[in-house]
This record gives C-alpha cells, sequence and structure tokens, in this order.
C-alpha cells in the first residue's frame, strides 16, 4: 500500500485499508485534499469544527505528488505509472500484527 503514497489520497487510503484489514476498525472518518489552496479550505474547516475527522491528508501538488514540479510525466500519466507499480506488489499490506501504543 504504501507504493501509492505519492498520488492524492494514497497515505490516507493505506492507512484505513490496513486498519479494516488487519484490525477490524472500520470507523476512520478522512478528509483530504490536494493542492495548497484546497489544504487552506480542509484546514479552515476543521478549525471551525464543521468537520473532525480521525484522518488528514494534505497534499500541495495537484494528484499529489505525481503532479509536483520534479515529475517528468503529466500528473495523470504519472498517476497510472503509480497505480501499476501498486499493484505489482509482492504484498499488499504492510507487515504488522499489532498496533504499537
Amino acid at each position: 500500500l504504501g507504493r501509492g503514497y505519492a498520488n492524492a489520497s494514497g497515505v490516507g487510503n493505506a492507512i484505513i485499508r490496513t486498519a479494516e484489514e488487519k484490525f477490524g476498525i472500520t470507523d476512520i472518518s478522512f478528509e483530504k485534499a490536494d493542492t495548497l489552496s484546497d489544504c487552506l479550505e480542509m484546514l479552515k474547516h476543521i478549525d471551525k469544527g464543521s468537520t473532525c475527522p480521525d484522518l488528514v491528508e494534505g497534499m500541495a501538488c495537484p494528484g499529489g505528488c505525481v503532479g509536483g514540479p520534479g515529475t517528468l510525466a503529466s500528473p495523470p500519466t504519472a498517476a497510472r505509472h503509480v497505480a501499476r507499480f501498486v499493484s505489482s506488489a509482492p504484498f499488499e499490506f504492510p507487515v504488522c500484527d499489532k498496533i504499537e501504543s
């Protein structure tokens, strides 16, 4: 799942899927934004109390890191390459059996 971190929502989705599959945690609320302006708006809503997510992911670049300034391909092309890389992983979930506190 970590292979998908470069795409917007990649980190949050990995956390949620791992929590569900490995630990049976199914009630995680998740807010996400990509681009700085959308991140700022999301944080304003959280600050006002209009939303109170358990997990927040903000990425500055459009579409996540795949849309960043060092990207050599168009963001949609880069996102497809990341998705292909994710699907080629030898295992789907990180190797962990318990939540450390």
